[in-house]
């Protein structure tokens, strides 16, 4: 851990990056996070891409689910995904990476609703997402 990590993103790697497995596994690197909000990037590796040869449609959703989790997590712990709609806007084509914004847009006690916006590598947007977390503890929004 570098001393320019800030407290969200050292939150998020000493609790649920440690069991995140298939976010490990896919490269997903958090670049910056903040109350509500998070941002990272992923690579693009050739398995990832379907006959087509473009982005399988899964790829960037673990990205927005993640990404909005993370985001959702900064008021003190992980939500469930509840609800997802998901636009594709443009094909990753060529790029080599995915990079992704998530912004808590709805701080309710039971549902969190999250933007999130990802781009290419030439910063396209190429996908937007509207994802909802759900509270089954109570409330956790911050004083």
């Amino acid at each position: 851990m570098s001393d320019s990590e800030n407290k969200y993103i050292k939150m998020y790697r000493e609790g649920p990056r440690k069991t995140d497995y298939f976010a490990n596994d896919m490269g997903l690197v958090v670049t910056d996070a903040d109350l509500g909000y998070a941002k990272g990037e992923m690579e693009i590796k050739p398995r990832y891409r379907n006959p087509m040869k473009r982005v399988h449609g899964a790829v960037p959703f673990t990205v927005a689910d993640t990404l909005g989790g993370i985001a959702v997590m900064t008021y003190g712990r992980p939500w469930p995904t509840i609800n997802a709609s998901v636009d594709f806007l443009r094909s990753f084509g060529d790029s080599e990476k995915i990079i992704g914004e998530a912004r808590v847009i709805k701080n309710g006690r039971r549902i969190k609703t999250v933007d999130v916006s990802l781009y290419d590598d030439a910063q396209r947007l190429c996908m937007k997402c509207l994802l909802q977390y759900f509270n089954a503890e109570g409330d956790s929004r911050e004083a």
